[in-house]
């Protein structure tokens, strides 16, 4: 295991480095705390150096489970809306509505994010952004992310791209 806090350590120090060369933003979300307390201040550390940047928003997903955002998305909408209180839960729950939930997300306030990158050898969400993907592009990398490079993440841009502007270059 800090062999593999190692490596995550020095690919957010990569993905910091082409943020400030491109200009964009870099979050970690989901459960930090499950995360090493070294790894999480590099990721702290990161998102502050990043925080000015107007581009594109990347989020990395650490700890995460999309199933346990919205349970715990819920519990913190309901504990702010009395729902305790109601006579019944499915009472308490007739007043929310989707975007309710959004603040209480890992997310917070960022925008549903355009395209989602799952590093793995196989197509499957195993519980990725599960609220947010609805009308995201999905891109199936065959490399894991411990080897995970600059190369593979521009691919998956110029994929993304070639998506949005069909025809384009051709």
């Amino acid at each position: 295991l800090p062999r593999l806090i190692s490596v995550i350590g020095h690919q957010v120090r990569c993905l910091a480095d082409l943020s400030a060369k491109f200009g964009w933003q870099l979050r970690a979300i989901g459960r930090l705390e499950l995360v090493p307390s070294e790894l999480r201040a590099a990721l702290v550390d990161v998102a502050a150096e990043t925080s000015a940047g107007g581009g594109m928003l990347v989020q990395l997903a650490l700890g995460y489970g999309g199933r346990e955002e919205i349970v715990e998305a819920l519990k913190r909408w309901a504990a702010q809306h009395e729902v305790p209180t109601a006579p019944t839960l499915s009472e308490g729950l007739e007043r929310l509505a989707p975007a309710d939930l959004t603040p209480y997300l890992y997310t917070g306030d960022a925008p549903a994010p355009d395209l989602i990158l799952r590093a793995s050898d196989g197509a499957d969400l195993p519980g990725s952004l599960l609220w947010h993907c609805i009308y995201s592009d999905l891109c199936f990398l065959d490399v894991f992310w411990p080897g995970f490079r600059e190369t593979d993440f521009l691919r998956a841009l110029r994929t993304f791209q070639a998506r949005l502007h069909p025809g384009e270059g051709a």
